[in-house]
């Protein structure tokens, strides 16, 4: 049986090989793949569907309702990136051990809650998920959206 003998590279050649290949592969022509977009209904925009649909909040309702673990954080967003104001109301509710704790109940106005709906809208049509405002409308108001 006869072995064969394998040449290990001189230290330096190793290093300039790969620099080479991976110079080659940059100079190739490649398509570029795109990360898919992110899923439209966040947790922002299903909080303010709730909302925009005539409900009400308080943040242990949302971890239940909607796996919203920090309303006040998410409701804090949408007053900041979608401009609609929040009404609170506080309330108390029995919290641990039965003692009663003092929390913020979450709802919209009738007038807030129509821009939030015209928001949502225009933000279905901007990612192609309605052909125009009125069908997408049409959507939330069939409970068809989400």
């Amino acid at each position: 049986m006869s072995t064969t003998e394998r040449k290990r590279p001189a230290p330096g050649d190793a290093g300039r090989a790969a620099r080479n290949e991976h110079r080659a592969a940059l100079n190739r022509e490649t398509t570029t793949v795109r990360r898919p977009p992110k899923a439209f209904w966040t947790k922002r925009r299903r909080v303010l569907l709730f909302l925009a649909r005539g409900g009400s909040l308080n943040r242990f309702e949302a971890v239940s309702k909607l796996h919203d673990w920090v309303l006040p954080s998410t409701v804090a967003a949408i007053q900041e990136a979608d401009s609609i104001e929040v009404a609170r109301r506080y309330e108390q509710v029995s919290g641990f051990m039965g003692n009663p704790v003092t929390v913020s109940r979450y709802r919209l106005t009738d007038t807030e809650r129509l821009r939030a709906r015209q928001k949502l809208a225009a933000d279905m049509c901007a990612a192609g998920l309605a052909k125009d405002r009125e069908s997408a409308l049409r959507m939330l108001e069939a409970g068809e959206a989400a």
